[in-house]
């Protein structure tokens, strides 16, 4: 694995650590200032990181004694000079003290990442799940 793929992978590592751990500080650091998602709950669009920090904030922070699990399947990366597009199948379960899980949710993924000399962050995110054709009913957990 190269450089840039390793460095990308560190920073998925990173995702997933500062989920489990509740830590929005460190999950915000991922992100540029002026990132712009695309997410699938309440607002269609959420630009820079003054609207992004209080949705990641309220997410973390209102687990309580819940954790949140968060594995990446079937990553592929693709660099070009200093902008790297991540796609992945990102599966979440939300689990309790026991590590009961609770619930779980399959996203698609699409990450826009920008080169920093301090690593790669991520400029963009999209993230969606499969629609059920006949119903229009989510499809929470993919093609379950």
């Amino acid at each position: 694995m190269n450089t840039d793929n390793q460095q990308i992978h560190a920073l998925i590592r990173k995702y997933c650590e500062s989920v489990l751990n509740k830590d929005a500080d460190a999950l915000l650091r991922l992100y540029e200032e002026h990132v712009r998602l695309f997410d699938m709950w309440n607002q269609p669009c959420v630009r820079g990181m003054a609207e992004w920090a209080p949705i990641v904030r309220h997410w973390l922070g209102g687990l309580g004694t819940e954790s949140v699990h968060v594995e990446f399947k079937e990553v592929e990366v693709q660099v070009e000079r200093d902008l790297a597009v991540l796609t992945s199948f990102v599966h979440y379960q939300a689990r309790d003290s026991a590590g009961v899980v609770l619930r779980k949710m399959m996203n698609r993924l699409t990450w826009m990442l920008v080169r920093h000399a301090s690593g790669w962050r991520i400029v963009h995110q999209h993230t969606s799940i499969p629609i059920d054709s006949k119903t229009i009913a989510p499809k929470f957990n993919g093609a379950e």
